[in-house]
């Protein structure tokens, strides 16, 4: 209340003449205020209330902002936040995906319900969870197919911000970033320059839009083979009974691996310490397997934590549809979720199933996990945790989102992350005004490629003026490109 009163406080009050004194004396022009930061739970939940009352009471102008869970990926439900009394004017989601969840995400917000929050999506990337990945043009087309549905869904998507903003160029703790900077230099990611881009061209309201034949899909399921493995980078867990049926035929561990992996486990079965190990397959198991096939098998095993940490309890690794591609189950993560996982070729990692769960320490539970035809089913001591689908990657297509100022400019936004150009016919024939003239931005390039000190601008837009012959015409949208048109009325 101190740092508000400070922001927004008259120069009488205390805090607002430490403002004045510093050479401010206006009161800031504060909007929004965020109750927390990717807090949540129960606690997190009455103290909102508290802290709500308080700010309305002395700023009721102020729009308060309450936090989702920052692991949900699901769409948001009222009861989500079921412990806050107070009445809820805005959320904060915060996503770091794939650019598959970009992509299937992109209509999100199409379905949000129109009576309830709205929504500023706080925090959201294209990220690698090894921390490899600095920002390219492949993440910032995905990230603008996503930014379609915030202006799209204007009347319930207010704010939006990617993060984080700023790195140091030696101190990479975290990425991507959207600007990185030395002690004499800096430059914007392909990221920043979508998002700038995005900036200056948005308009006064938006337009309803409908892309004809984008050629967005989702493609049949990857197939795989069975795998075992355990990833367990911050605790301290221990595998056994390991126990495969596949098909008629149930295989035990000695049955399974073969001498180096059996060599490697003790009374208690494979200890994973902070790390992560690959069960080998004997020669003899996988010859069986090929013979009967992979369309339907179970694992089983016993898993015991004995020290739980933050991020992970049991992560085991299921079936693999790739060179460094498989399924992970997730058990107990951030001490509050079982996740579904699966890992593609480029390293990036998206969520195909999420329920609320935890796990105890000292506790050896028993995991099963069915792969049968199409789906996938887990059990935790017995109890069915996730029915689900397998995952089905996506093949991009157009994603477009439109809008008109006052004065009749029409601001097209079109985002072709494919690998060919789009001949693509746009009709505005339902327009009161007559366009001949347009002003084209456009970001494109190779999908891998990005900004650096030595090519501040590789990606970066260019510009140009056309004409046009009218209210339809056709458009050449090149491969892996965002564009802006704003098409000019002729009275301009």
């Amino acid at each position: 209340m101190n740092a508000l009163e400070y922001a927004l406080g008259p120069v009488t009050s205390k805090w607002g003449s430490e403002r004045a004194k510093n050479g401010h004396p206006k009161p800031f022009n504060l909007k929004y205020v965020e109750i927390g930061n990717e807090n949540f739970g129960s606690v997190y939940q009455q103290h909102y209330n508290y802290f709500y009352k308080a700010i309305k009471a002395k700023y009721p102008q102020i729009t308060t902002i309450a936090c989702t869970d920052p692991g949900m990926r699901e769409a948001f439900k009222h009861n989500d936040l079921a412990g806050i009394k107070e009445p809820i004017q805005t959320i904060d989601e915060h996503f770091y995906e794939s650019p598959d969840f970009f992509y299937k995400n992109a209509t999100r917000y199409d379905s949000y319900d129109r009576k309830g929050p709205k929504v500023y999506v706080g925090e959201y990337a294209v990220k690698k969870w090894d921390n490899s990945l600095k920002g390219n043009l492949e993440a910032a087309l995905a990230e603008a197919a996503f930014k379609t549905g915030f202006e799209r869904n204007a009347d319930i998507v207010r704010l939006s911000s990617l993060a984080p903003t700023f790195v140091n160029d030696h101190d990479r703790t975290w990425n991507p970033d959207l600007i990185t900077y030395n002690n004499h230099q800096s430059f914007g990611s392909p990221s920043y320059q979508v998002e700038k881009l995005f900036s200056n061209n948005i308009p006064d309201r938006v337009l309803p839009e409908i892309v004809e034949h984008s050629g967005y899909k989702l493609n049949t399921p990857e197939k795989g083979i069975g795998m075992v493995g355990f990833s367990n980078p911050t605790a301290y867990c221990q595998y056994k009974n390991i126990v495969i049926h596949l098909g008629d035929t149930t295989f035990t561990d000695t049955q399974l691996f073969d001498t180096a992996t059996l060599n490697k486990r003790n009374a208690n079965g494979w200890i994973v310490d902070r790390r992560a190990i690959n069960l080998n397959f004997s020669p003899q198991f996988l010859k069986q397997a090929q013979t009967i096939g992979w369309k339907n098998f179970t694992l089983s095993l016993k898993a015991k934590a004995d020290t739980l940490y933050d991020i992970d309890a049991f992560s085991i690794l299921f079936y693999k549809t790739g060179a460094s591609a498989y399924y992970q189950w997730n058990i107990g993560q951030w001490g509050r979720f079982n996740w579904l996982q699966w890992h593609d070729k480029k390293g990036y990692e998206s969520y195909f199933g999420q329920q609320p769960g935890h796990v105890k320490a000292g506790h050896w539970y028993n995991v099963k996990i069915q792969v049968k035809n199409d789906s996938v089913f887990c059990w935790l001591d017995g109890r069915l945790i996730h029915q689900v689908k397998k995952p089905q990657k996506v093949t991009p297509g157009i994603f477009s989102c439109a809008g008109v100022n006052t004065d009749g400019v029409i601001i097209l936004k079109i985002v072709n992350p494919t690998s060919t150009s789009r001949f693509i016919p746009v009709d505005i024939q339902h327009s009161k005004y007559n366009y001949r003239n347009a002003h084209v931005e456009v970001i494109s390039g190779n999908p891998e490629d990005s900004n650096s000190f030595a090519q501040p601008l590789k990606i970066a837009p260019t510009s140009l003026n056309i004409k046009i012959p009218g209210n339809l015409f056709k458009y050449q949208f090149v491969p892996y490109s965002v564009t802006v048109i704003r098409l000019i009325p002729l009275q301009h």
